[in-house]
């Protein structure tokens, strides 16, 4: 305090305030690209959101992992953290789309952006009795990949299994031998499956690929006798290998033209059996429906003999 003159001054005694600063940044961490049901692509991310509040999250998408373009934008949610984009109109059977997020913080700047991460793209094709897969290495996961799960579903299950788990790398390549499998039918869906090592978060994640059917051609050879009575070849049934059950029928007809058996399954044959009874020693005429892998229906017609 300064008198009219200047000549006297007064002052208080001093005091101080500590302030503890804030550190906490923006960020958004891709936490997984996956490919659900051969439907959608969907994109799950972590943000900073439950301790530092911001306006609103972007994904965006590229086709080169460098370039990128805004694909959708969400409001923030008071004190979420995590958020989950979906991409339907997405060609994840041919292509790899690249992801990265960012915020819009409470400064109304562009933060926080994410690493750049993208969908699982399998590809395979079929070669003698084995269906060969590859696909290209997912990347952005801080904990990185510690492997890929192999998973096939054939025409006589209803779900997927897990055939192997391979070690994680850029290029991935796996042969299924399905030799012995050769009556499961002529279809194998397969999928990918990426797993995450624990990240800095303390969370581990998975990645699924698109789905793809792998399809084996049909061989089918028919004999043209058997003997029910006998020690071996007691059932009359076509070696059917790699033959889908879609479109299958086997019948079999007195030389009358009175039916005796019939089956939708390929590997279901005739005991020389009717109605319980041992059928007389005979010529007998089989018919056969099937379709190729193609869809186009097959008809073959024989005939078989039943002896002693």
């Amino acid at each position: 305090v300064v008198n009219t003159g200047g000549t006297i001054t007064a002052s208080t005694n001093r005091i101080s305030f500590e302030i503890s600063a804030d550190e906490s940044q923006d960020f958004t961490y891709i936490r997984s690209v996956s490919v659900i049901d051969n439907e959608y692509i969907r994109i799950r991310v972590l943000t900073s959101g439950d301790t530092l509040p911001f306006a609103s999250i972007t994904l965006q998408r590229g086709e080169d992992g460098v370039n990128f373009e805004d694909f959708r934008t969400r409001d923030a949610i008071p004190g979420a953290d995590n958020y989950t984009f979906y991409a339907s109109l997405a060609d994840f059977s041919r292509k790899t789309y690249y992801y990265r997020t960012f915020v819009l913080n409470g400064c109304g700047t562009e933060a926080g952006y994410s690493e750049v991460a993208h969908n699982i793209l399998l590809h395979g094709e079929n070669n003698a009795q084995n269906n060969n897969l590859s696909w290209y290495g997912y990347d952005g996961w801080d904990g990185g990949v510690t492997g890929y799960y192999i998973l096939r579903k054939v025409e006589s299950e209803e779900l997927f299994n897990t055939v192997n788990n391979i070690p994680g790398g850029v290029m991935n390549s796996y042969s299924d031998d399905i030799s012995s499998m050769y009556e499961s039918g002529s279809k194998f869906l397969y999928y990918v499956e990426a797993q995450e090592d624990q990240n800095s978060y303390g969370f581990s994640e998975t990645s699924m690929s698109n789905r793809i059917q792998l399809i084996q051609p049909p061989t089918i050879y028919v004999p043209n006798a058997f003997r029910p009575l006998g020690a071996n070849n007691k059932v009359f049934r076509p070696l059917n290998s790699f033959v889908s059950t879609d479109g299958y029928k086997f019948t079999i007809f007195t030389r009358q033209g009175e039916c005796v058996f019939m089956t939708t399954n390929p590997q279901e044959g005739w005991d020389g059996r009717i109605n319980g009874v041992l059928a007389p020693l005979n010529v007998y005429v089989w018919y056969m429906e099937y379709k190729l892998p193609d869809g186009t229906e097959m008809e073959r017609t024989g005939t078989v003999t039943l002896v002693k």
